[in-house]
């Protein structure tokens, strides 16, 4: 089994493989299955399934992949990621805990995840409850939270301490509330790993050219994106990036390779974008604010109005 310390610097992201909410006939599967067996063979060993992505078939392509690849199980850390729009009880938990060990032809789930909003519909009570049977019967190895505050990752945390191990969040270049940051700060605090997704904001990062970025990707002679991960790596973070071609691995993987000045991470580090104000988040999906994973995919279009609107 892969121990926590041995986990890759980047992770294979799913959300976007075989369609999105559903599946797409249209979608090029055979490009996708080559591109993450060439990531699972080029040492990148941990992976995210939500059964949830594109109907299922997301994660039958993440399988598909491992079968290819010169990996075994134990040389793989996956987690499975279950979410509240498609979860309302723990015998659904328990159910896609099986669905999860058919499909990867497992015995054990290395981290199993929870959204906020699921651990709140189940309750924490019982949500540790079963947690703890999972661990007990050697089902899962640790536990982790997606989407949380601070207020429901210490709630967790002191219901679990041995077993969280990992809060998953949205966290780039552009979009860091101090409510994230906060919730960053305390996870290490407590040997709590963060998990980024949308770590590049799906290339639209880069293609603003933020001054900082041009300036360093030209110094080290690296893309954006490279200068990104880099960065990210370099807070402890484990970026999760859904690539479709092998060349963007590569890429990705590449971006691992080298070591920027502190002063050139603390830069970025430091950057706010200028004059922008992020929406008011809702944690708890009460339609009162805006939901974390919605804020990289609404940006452009949000930092555009309050820039005009800042003008007039």
């Amino acid at each position: 089994m892969i121990e926590l310390h041995n986990i890759s610097n980047i992770g294979i992201g799913t959300w976007g493989i075989g369609g999105y909410f559903t599946s797409l006939p249209s979608n090029d599967n055979v490009s996708q299955i080559n591109a993450m067996t060439h990531a699972l063979n080029s040492g990148i060993n941990y992976a995210e399934t939500v059964f949830s992505y594109a109907g299922g078939e997301a994660s039958k392509l993440l399988a598909n992949a491992i079968s290819l690849s010169h990996k075994k199980r134990d040389q793989l850390f996956i987690t499975l990621s279950i979410y509240h729009w498609d979860t309302d009880t723990t015998e659904d938990v328990v159910k896609k805990t099986e669905r999860f060990f058919s499909l990867y032809q497992s015995t054990y789930i290395d981290n199993l995840q929870f959204t906020l909003p699921l651990i709140i519909k189940l309750g924490f009570t019982k949500t540790r409850d079963l947690i703890t049977s999972l661990v007990a019967n050697k089902s899962i190895r640790y536990a982790g939270i997606i989407n949380t505050n601070i207020t429901g990752l210490k709630k967790f945390y002191t219901l679990i301490p041995d077993i969280l191990r990992f809060q998953e969040t949205c966290y780039n270049f552009e979009i860091r509330p101090k409510s994230v940051q906060k919730s960053i700060l305390w996870s290490n605090q407590h040997n709590i790993r963060t998990i980024s997704y949308q770590p590049l904001r799906r290339n639209r990062t880069a293609q603003r050219n933020w001054p900082i970025l041009v300036e360093l990707a030209k110094k080290y002679r690296k893309t954006q994106n490279q200068i990104l991960i880099n960065w990210q790596i370099s807070q402890g973070f484990l970026p999760i990036i859904k690539s479709a071609t092998i060349s963007h691995i590569d890429e990705n993987i590449d971006a691992t390779s080298f070591t920027m000045d502190t002063s050139d991470i603390d830069k970025i580090t430091a950057f706010r974008v200028p004059r922008y104000t992020y929406p008011k988040i809702d944690w708890h999906e009460s339609r009162q604010g805006i939901s974390l994973p919605m804020l990289p995919d609404m940006f452009d279009q949000d930092y555009k109005m309050k820039i005009s609107h800042n003008k007039s």
